[in-house]
This record gives structure tokens, C-alpha cells and sequence, in this order.
């Protein structure tokens, strides 16, 4: 498995959602691992503007666990299983449906990476870092 760690100033978040959204076109399944308030969904909202959606959109799944958004090439399906424990507890979600139908982000997503171990991805692991604004991301490609 292939990986790349980067450290980043919040502000410039935009440069890790190029370097991410330029590996989407080799597998479309994102996991995005960090504690709370690492900037996951923050994340999130940068990828969709580089894939051509309204940033303004994107807001933390944790309730409803699954929110749509729409892209210039494709549907952007953003989970958050922050609430998931059990593996049955995925069956309802859909998200082997909408692996081929675009762009999928799972925050939260180790009990699912499990399941979907026969696909590619890529998944990131958000670290806070001494200095608030900072974090450093360790990418990890399986293709």
C-alpha cells in the first residue's frame, strides 16, 4: 500500500483535496479517519469544490448518516458512521449500490473498510498537530 503523509495549515486545505481528487479517478471509495473536530468533513467540503459541487452543500452526515451532493462528473455519496458499531447496522445504507454510481466518502468508515476490503481506496488518517491550525494527513492508496 502506497502512502504519502503531508502537514497543512487549515487554510490551506484546498492543496490535500487536489492531491486526493486527483487519485479519484483510479478508485472511487474515500475513508477519512480523525478524532472529532480534526477537519474531516471540513475535508469533505474542499473535495466537493475541486469535483465541481457547492462547498456551501456539505455538512456532517452524523444523523442522517448519508447526505448527497451533486458534481460536475458525479454524485458525491458523503457518509459518517460515527454511530455504527455493528456490521449489520450497514446493510440498510446502500453503499455497495452507490459504489458505481460515484464518488463515495465515508467518515468513520473502519468497520466498512473491513467489508469492502476487495476495492480499491484511499484512506486518510487526520492527526491534530501541536499548533491548532495544523494537521498532518497520512494518504494511503490500496489499488
Amino acid at each position: 500500500m502506497n502512502s504519502k503523509t503531508i502537514v497543512f495549515n487549515l487554510n490551506n486545505i484546498d492543496r490535500v483535496a487536489k492531491i486526493i481528487c486527483s487519485k479519484l479517478n483510479t478508485t472511487n471509495i474515500l475513508f477519512l479517519n480523525g478524532c472529532l473536530g480534526s477537519g474531516k468533513t471540513t475535508l469533505v467540503k474542499h473535495i466537493v469544490q475541486e469535483l465541481g459541487g457547492d462547498h456551501n452543500e456539505v455538512t456532517s452526515p452524523t444523523f442522517n448518516l448519508l447526505h448527497v451532493y451533486s458534481a460536475l462528473k458525479h454524485d458525491v455519496y458523503h457518509y459518517d458512521l460515527y454511530r455504527l458499531k455493528y456490521k449489520n447496522e450497514l446493510v440498510n445504507l446502500g453503499i455497495e449500490d452507490v459504489i458505481s454510481a460515484g464518488i463515495v466518502i465515508v467518515e468513520w468508515g473502519s468497520i466498512l473498510r473491513k467489508i469492502l476490503s476487495c476495492y480499491d481506496y484511499i484512506n486518510v488518517d487526520i492527526n491534530l498537530c501541536e499548533q491548532e491550525s495544523y494537521r498532518k494527513i497520512i494518504i494511503k492508496y490500496k489499488f
